[in-house]
């Protein structure tokens, strides 16, 4: 047992380039960690940004759907078919092939005094709306 002790049995510290070089592929890779972090971070930002465009741009041809029907409702000399709107809530919408819109009409077709009308188109979180005067 005592040669198991002897101070030539005990390992000498280590060898300080191969500490050096452990410390810089850890700091290496720390780095590379990082930077595949914060372009998760910047990637999954721009997917909502990016969907929440395509909600926005549905909602605008919605709300357009229901104004090129109005206006044919219009040019026919009807009063317009669509939903009409219930401000503030807006709860009844028509709803056609997954196209959602309402509308608000100002004035009758009847004694032409149309003056007016507002689609609400609506698709996911977005609302659009688009207006016409006569």
């Amino acid at each position: 047992m005592r040669h198991f002790f002897k101070k030539s049995n005990i390992k000498k510290a280590a060898n300080p380039r191969g500490v050096i070089s452990i410390a810089m592929v850890l700091s290496v890779l720390a780095i590379i960690s990082a930077i595949a972090l914060g372009s998760s971070f910047i990637v999954s930002g721009e997917v909502r940004i990016s969907s929440s465009a395509n909600e926005s741009v549905a909602a605008l041809y919605y709300a357009e759907t229901g104004i090129e029907k109005a206006i044919l409702d219009v040019k026919n000399g009807v009063e317009p078919t669509a939903t009409r709107c219930n401000p503030p809530s807006y709860t009844n919408w028509t709803v056609i092939s997954n196209i959602k819109y309402c509308l608000i009409v100002t004035g009758l077709v009847s004694d032409g005094s149309i003056s007016q009308i507002k689609s609400i188109g609506e698709f996911g979180s977005a609302r659009r709306s688009v207006e016409i005067t006569f």
